[in-house]
């Protein structure tokens, strides 16, 4: 649906059947402590912008404006305290980032495997980092804060999965008919990962 400015709006039909409906296209909120939401617009072709917003404290306007002056990444996730926001790459770069917040400085730069290229979905489960990858089968992997990267054999093709942080360092899988949650153990991290069974 469009307005009547021209921006797409992030509405969708409430008839919907929930097995294949998917996210308005273009349009993705995350939200963030302090009541601040960033949102990713323009995800198709067009390089994506990112912008936060909130409600204003003061008299002077209605809301509080963030760009992140970026182009050709996209908002992934945001960890539970909102001090770090995480970034993949969307056309001209191949890094996934993660950024502070609300400065937006970076503050690790992680390239894919050999050969490899980030998908359009990851979040911050824990320590760890957690990405699907393209062209591999709906492959991903884990990867720790010194950059060392552990695969996980997600199960869900490319592109028909979303990956959401759960608590105490789970993540969820959410593909097309099933969600099912997985977790790392630190302990364990040189073992294979295995679905969550708890």
């Amino acid at each position: 649906d469009r307005d009547v400015t021209g921006v797409q709006t992030c509405a969708l039909p409430i008839s919907r059947d929930p097995a294949t409906a998917a996210a308005p296209a273009g349009v993705r909120p995350v939200h963030q402590p302090g009541g601040w939401v960033g949102i990713d617009v323009a995800e198709g072709q067009n390089g994506p912008e990112v912008w936060w917003v909130r409600p204003a404290t003061g008299p002077a306007a209605p809301v509080e404006l963030l760009s992140s002056g970026w182009e050709h990444e996209i908002l992934a996730d945001v960890d539970p305290g909102g001090a770090e926001i995480l970034t993949l790459p969307h056309l001209t770069s191949t890094t996934m980032r993660v950024r502070s917040f609300p400065a937006l400085g970076e503050l690790r730069a992680i390239r894919p495997p050999e050969g490899c290229e980030w998908a359009f979905t990851a979040c911050l489960a824990g320590d760890l980092i957690i990405a699907q990858l393209r062209g591999e089968g709906g492959d991903g992997v884990a990867i720790d804060r010194d950059g060392e990267l552990r695969h996980l054999p997600l199960g869900e093709p490319e592109g028909q999965a979303a990956l959401i942080a759960g608590p105490d360092g789970s993540f969820l899988v959410v593909g097309r008919t099933r969600i099912r949650q997985w977790q790392v153990p630190p302990s364990r991290w040189r073992q294979p990962a295995l679905p969550f069974s708890g």
